[in-house]
């Protein structure tokens, strides 16, 4: 008769209840998306940052990290978010603690998000732009969150 220990760490079906109990104790909100129409991750959904000129002059009077530029935007101005007030999507009241918000530059786009190339300057989250030796970094107003080229 085998004891106790290695009763259970020899039977998959402990290792399959294991997972389940794990499993279980995991949540994410089970939303309806009420808006279809509005996609809110295709190429085209964005918005230009009102960055304005970029005047570059040499390193000596701009060393690497001078802000160049800032502006804050709202991204329900953009023609795909015509009413900020829009419901895009309806939860339960029970799963008010299982919503989050995710958010990224365009990844896939070399200059809107795929090249990170402040990190060798010590500037994590600069991602390069049409202009050579400019670097864009978006950050979240209200969690203070930096972008990053993944979800």
């Amino acid at each position: 008769m085998k004891n106790h220990h290695s009763l259970f760490t020899s039977t998959p079906l402990f290792a399959v209840a294991l997972m389940a109990l794990f499993w279980s104790n995991l949540s994410e909100a089970q939303c309806k998306r009420v808006t279809p129409h509005i996609d809110s991750g295709c190429d085209s959904c964005g918005l230009g940052l009102g960055l304005g000129k970029v005047n570059i002059t040499d390193n000596y009077l701009q060393p690497v990290g001078t802000p160049l530029g800032s502006s804050v935007v709202n991204f329900t101005s953009a023609t795909k978010y015509p009413d900020p007030n829009k419901v895009l999507y309806q939860c339960d009241l029970t799963d008010k603690d299982d919503i989050y918000e995710v958010f990224a530059t365009n990844g896939d786009d070399r200059v809107g998000g795929y090249y990170e190339q402040g990190i060798n300057d010590g500037y994590p989250g600069y991602y390069a732009t049409y202009i050579p030796y400019v670097a864009i970094k978006l950050t979240h107003l209200n969690s203070g969150i930096v972008f990053s080229r993944t979800w």
